[in-house]
């Protein structure tokens, strides 16, 4: 594929171990082992990427910085009253993250050649800690429906506790929410939304509504799979809305026709309705956590999604002590899934049930021994 021909180089997988983190855990690192794992790439790197090396050294400031700004309860941290959002050991502040990106864009916007740009944005994301206009938006009387705690969830949390998650992450959405806006407003002022596509969407969504804290979980709820689709085309005056089922993988063929490109065969997703497809009322959506699963053997543990039309089929398999189980839901008249009609849909569980596996069946196939 063209990923593999765009990488310059792969590193083997036994080139580090976990006895090597042991070399990069100095006491101001508190035994960081993702940031080891960092520096010991970059000094392995140093040895393929030449002349332009990048050093561990950039990891370890960056690590000290943040250190800096998490102690500063007086200033930037102070705005936070749970403190500065983290990624790992990292701290951050979404007005920098923002004007990052706008000062970015304005530069690709200068250049002759046209440019794709890819922001992966780590807020809305645990542990949830919005500036201090944003909290305590959302403390109101909301209830919502409590689902029974299901076999294989994790961690079991009193609502209470999950209540508050959940408003502490819809506080981090406004604020995602109020930068993203102030954004799309200096791009408009700018003129560069004039001539760009901007395509804003996510990789999954929270499970609070479902008895789970965040995303990490063999639960493949509507909560979870159901992710937001936006896209602003250049000098676009009026809004469209389409309510057909669509996957992400649609957005690698739009985003080749918008821009000219010849589309490979091997690409799996259609053209999203609104750039040249149709809208397919009978398509068939699938999703999949099987993160406990060798790479190149067939599935053996995992969790599936099958959502076509109103109705959505989960799968669960494999799941030690646990016998293998469906559930069916019609998120049109049920969004809070509460009425698993596996066993009283007989003709829609039993047609979709049947498309499911053949396409599990299908997918391992490429991976069954001879």
């Amino acid at each position: 594929s063209q990923f593999d021909v765009d990488l310059d180089s792969h590193l083997p997988c036994d080139t580090y171990s976990q006895a090597d983190f042991s070399l990069f855990q100095p006491d101001h690192m508190h035994g960081d082992r993702a940031m080891a794992y960092y520096v010991f790439q970059d000094f392995l790197n140093l040895r393929t990427l030449e002349p332009h090396p990048f050093p561990g050294s950039l990891f370890i400031g960056s690590a000290e910085l943040s250190k800096a700004l998490m102690s500063d309860r007086d200033g930037i941290s102070g705005e936070y009253p749970r403190g500065l959002p983290t990624v790992y050991d990292f701290s951050y502040e979404n007005t920098d993250v923002f004007a990052g990106i706008d000062r970015l864009t304005q530069s690709l916007a200068s250049q002759s050649s046209p440019s794709l740009a890819y922001f992966h944005l780590w807020s809305p994301h645990g542990p949830y800690n919005a500036r201090k206009e944003f909290v305590g938006i959302f403390d109101d009387d909301l209830k919502w429906h409590s689902k029974p705690r299901h076999p294989i969830a994790g961690d079991d949390f009193p609502q209470e506790h999950m209540r508050e998650k959940h408003r502490e992450y819809d506080e981090c959405i406004a604020e995602v929410d109020a930068e993203f806006g102030r954004l799309i407003s200096d791009l408009e002022k700018s003129g560069i939304l004039q001539n760009s596509y901007v395509i804003v969407t996510s990789d999954h969504g929270e499970l609070f509504e479902r008895g789970e804290i965040g995303h990490a979980s063999a639960l493949m709820y509507a909560p979870v799979t159901h992710i937001p689709l936006l896209i602003s085309a250049p000098g676009q005056a009026t809004r469209s809305d389409f309510h057909s089922l669509t996957s992400i993988m649609d957005l690698l063929p739009t985003i080749l026709q918008v821009t000219g490109q010849e589309t490979p065969d091997w690409i799996e997703g259609r053209l999203l309705p609104g750039f040249g497809g149709a809208e397919d009322v009978s398509r068939s959506i699938f999703s999949m956590v099987a993160k406990d699963n060798a790479t190149f053997q067939p599935i053996e543990r995992a969790t599936f999604t099958m959502i076509k039309g109103p109705h959505e089929l989960l799968f669960f398999t494999g799941y030690k002590d646990h016998q293998d189980r469906f559930e069916l839901y019609n998120l049109q008249e049920d969004p809070d899934e509460l009425q698993d009609l596996f066993s009283k849909d007989i003709t829609t569980a039993s047609q979709m049930k049947d498309e499911l596996l053949e396409a599990v069946n299908a997918a391992n196939r490429n991976y069954q021994k001879k």
